[in-house]
């Protein structure tokens, strides 16, 4: 007889800093190219970084409340069928409020960007409905030069945004990033990534 091995590992914690960016979507079966914990400037010329944040980002997935199947001679459920109601969002508070890009990129179907003479803004009302892909990039434990990436291939913001205005602390604007399936991509890779560079 032989113990098993446990499996305690610090160099498998997570811990940031971590960036937020907008990015394009990876072909089916491919990743973002990075230089740097960066996504590569050539790579991906239209990546955007987010800017700071009050505490980070949090991921999170869920398959949704599956169905349960009773019987009446179980007292107990004898199956479980797929929710069908999956989530898959990235949070965070943003702080670069001054920032008009980001405004309009937060605001899918209500925000547009405009500049005038000496002005620069956002607009809200009918805007087209746009989705954009956010990556959460921060650095490995075992190998700071190594980075791990979540990434949702599509998603909007459904927080909106808010600007509270004062003198003793910065504006801030907390984010969800809701992500959602692309159907065209294979069904076990249509909505988020979560991989690390080895």
């Amino acid at each position: 007889m032989a113990a098993t091995a446990t499996s305690y590992n610090p160099n498998k914690f997570n811990i940031g800093p971590g960036t937020l960016w907008v990015v394009d979507v990876p072909a089916d079966g491919a990743f973002i190219t990075l230089t740097n914990g960066t996504p590569d400037s050539t790579a991906h010329p239209t990546a955007r970084h987010l800017g700071h944040t009050t505490e980070g980002s949090t991921f999170t997935a869920n398959a949704g409340q599956p169905t349960k199947i009773f019987v009446d001679e179980v007292d107990y459920a004898v199956r479980t069928v797929s929710g069908g109601e999956g989530t898959a969002q990235i949070t965070a508070t943003l702080t670069q409020g001054a920032d008009f890009d980001l405004l309009a990129l937060l605001t899918p179907g209500q925000g547009t960007k405009f500049t005038a003479t000496g002005k620069e803004g956002v607009k809200g009302g009918s805007a087209a409905n746009t989705y954009v892909s956010v990556a959460l990039i921060f650095p490995t434990i075992a190998d700071p030069t190594k980075f791990e990436v979540i990434q949702l291939y599509k998603c909007q913001n459904t927080a909106g945004i808010t600007k509270n205005i004062q003198k003793k602390d910065i504006s801030k604007m907390p984010v969800t990033f809701e992500g959602i399936a692309i159907t065209s991509r294979t069904a076990s890779d249509s909505t988020w990534i979560n991989w690390v560079q080895v």
